[in-house]
């Protein structure tokens, strides 16, 4: 609609309004005041000029046709897409190659490779990029006649040492009976993850600490060979391993104590007995004998703070004379033939044999 049409519609309305308040049908008072007739009438003036003069400009009567005829604004520039790194940031253990890319056809990439802000004075981008080491990336993407793109940022970490890791609650070859302490210790120079351990491949305890402790109840499992493993692995996915093999030799009898004198050392016959004593690290010995004192059948043990040692003569020492460490000791008798088990203050185990003759370490 032109502004022309625009004014001689207002205008007729205007008209037709003046003759709707001022026409007296029943011969009534008209409605309308000498003043608002007169506003009317210079509504209606300002609508007939040409190129609405005067009242028409007026903030009261401005031309209402100015909101049609007004040209819309520009629309904004459109925004680059941001910068796209390839393979995605994360973790590896070998050396990368990061390519950068942006879906706007055209676009110039800018990247910085020391974390540092970049700008169009940056580097441009030509080419992959590769990385032998840790390294933070950031990009921008630009192009003439749009909206610079935003800045996209990617942290690549490089760690080709694995942990170190090593089982330090019993040693190789060690005989273990009752509760028995498994603990490891682990180390990496990059991003630790977990520790594990493990028996006969079962998995018994994890934690995303380098250190684990946990203890083994071996009457819970048949006599024999177990094989202990501790696995350490590192944030990036780095492994270390270590294994020790240990022998179970719990008591197959009643477990009931062996009484000083007891007899009844007949083929078979097995019975246990466990010395425990604080010394406050003062030295200390205890004494133990299987078999019947008046006949000289039998063995005498000697066991002493400082480790173990056969004893040859000597009166058997009850237990807890010397009061109560970690130290113990476990009599086995088999077949007629006595077995003896040390455990030394470390926690380690070791079997003897009586040959009649000398001690035999087994």
């Amino acid at each position: 609609m032109g502004k022309n049409e625009f004014r001689k519609k207002v205008r007729h309305r205007l008209i037709g309004l003046i003759h709707e308040f001022t026409e007296n049908r029943t011969g009534a008072k008209p409605l309308l005041s000498v003043p608002v007739l007169f506003f009317f009438l210079a509504l209606i003036t300002a609508c007939s000029l040409p190129g609405n003069q005067g009242a028409a400009n007026s903030p009261a009567a401005g031309d209402l046709t100015d909101l049609e005829d007004t040209p819309a604004a520009s629309p904004p520039f459109e925004t680059v897409a941001a910068p796209i790194f390839t393979p995605d940031a994360g973790y590896y253990t070998s050396a990368q190659t990061i390519s950068v890319s942006s879906a706007t056809e055209g676009a110039r990439i800018y990247v910085t490779t020391d974390g540092s802000e970049p700008t169009a004075a940056s580097p441009a981008y030509t080419g992959p990029i590769t990385l032998a080491g840790s390294a933070t990336l950031k990009a921008i993407a630009v192009k003439d006649g749009m909206t610079g793109s935003g800045v996209t940022e990617a942290t690549y970490a490089m760690d080709e040492d694995s942990p170190v890791v090593s089982i330090t609650g019993v040693a190789e070859g060690a005989v273990v009976i009752g509760d028995c302490s498994l603990s490891a210790e682990a180390s990496d120079t990059g991003e630790f993850d977990r520790l594990t351990l493990y028996i006969n491949g079962v998995k018994v305890d994890e934690t995303a600490s380098p250190s684990v402790t946990c203890s083994w109840d071996t009457t819970l499992v048949e006599n024999g060979s177990y094989t202990i493993k501790a696995e350490a692995r590192d944030r990036i996915g780095n492994t270390a391993v270590d294994t020790v093999s240990v022998t179970v030799m719990n008591s197959s009898g009643d477990g009931v104590p062996l009484e000083y004198g007891d007899p009844g050392f007949d083929s078979g016959a097995v019975r246990d007995i466990s010395l425990f004593v604080d010394s406050d690290n003062v030295p200390w010995a205890a004494y133990a004998r299987i078999g019947e004192p008046d006949s000289g059948k039998g063995v005498l043990v000697k066991y002493t703070s400082g480790g173990w040692e056969p004893a040859g003569g000597g009166n058997f020492c009850a237990p807890g004379e010397t009061g109560d460490d970690t130290g113990g000791l476990r009599l086995l008798v088999k077949n007629g033939e006595p077995f003896v088990l040390f455990r030394n203050n470390s926690g380690i185990f070791r079997v003897v044999t009586w040959d009649g003759l000398s001690w035999v370490q087994a």
